[in-house]
């Protein structure tokens, strides 16, 4: 979401709603502000 050459995750379920990290937790929430953007953008590492 605010990276191209990394990844953000989706619900199937909910499609309004990303993964993203909060308090050292992974929650599903609706992303409307550029830090939620942030914190629903992952690198895949190998």
């Amino acid at each position: 979401m605010s990276d191209a050459s990394a990844v953000s995750f989706r619900s199937v379920n909910h499609p309004d709603r990303y993964v993203r990290h909060f308090d050292y937790l992974l929650r599903l929430d609706p992303i409307s502000t550029a830090t939620g953007r942030a914190d629903a953008t992952f690198r895949m590492v190998a």
